[in-house]
Order: structure tokens, then C-alpha cells, then sequence
């Protein structure tokens, strides 16, 4: 039986080497860099760039983008409440670290 060439890579479920803990695998997955936004994440990103975003910033920007480009109408917030939990955490993480001030992800040069 043939092999599927049009297979696609899935995060695997595999344990971090140093703290044993089950996390998910992205090896062989395809990553996108939208250069014209930039991250509000709060968890830094060793030797990466501002403009490698979380995941759903990257969805958001996407969406907005389509809609502007495809659906050839003004976007008026219709998917802002992607951000709602992203938000939420951010206002949440920026009050507990004194404004993210000390944190890596606030502090790093782009």
C-alpha cells in the first residue's frame, strides 16, 4: 500500500527531558511569521524576535486580514473576542509581575 505524501505532522504528546512533564511536540510542523504585528505574549521567547506571536494573536491577525482583503468590507471588531482569554491573562500576568516590567518577554530588544 502506498504512503500518503499529503500526510500532515501533528503535535505528538512526548516528555520534556528535564522535568519529565508531558508536553506537546510542534518538531516538523510549519511556523508562520506575521512581520507586521507584533506580540503582547508574556512569556519570553529566547532568541526570537517581537514579531513571532502567540498562536491566536497569529489567528486573529489572519482573520482580520481575510476579512478586509476577501470580504472587501471595514472591519468593525467581529473578531476581537478571539482575544478575550489572551487578554484577560495578559491584564492578569502584567498586574502580578508589577506591570511586566521584570519580565524577560517585556524587557528583550527586537
Amino acid at each position: 500500500m502506498p504512503k500518503n505524501k499529503n500526510k500532515m505532522n501533528v503535535p505528538r504528546l512526548v516528555l520534556h527531558e528535564k522535568s519529565n512533564t508531558p508536553i506537546f511536540s510542534s518538531a516538523g510542523l510549519q511556523r508562520v511569521e506575521i512581520k507586521t504585528q507584533k506580540t503582547k505574549f508574556w512569556r519570553h521567547q529566547h532568541e526570537k524576535p517581537d514579531t513571532y506571536l502567540a498562536t491566536i494573536e497569529a489567528i486573529y491577525y489572519f482573520v482580520v486580514e481575510f476579512h478586509k482583503l476577501f470580504l472587501r468590507s471595514e472591519y468593525v471588531g467581529e473578531y476581537d473576542n478571539l482575544l478575550f482569554f489572551f487578554c484577560f491573562m495578559y491584564n492578569k500576568i502584567k498586574g502580578l509581575y508589577d506591570g511586566g516590567k521584570y519580565l524577560k518577554a517585556y524587557s528583550k530588544k527586537s
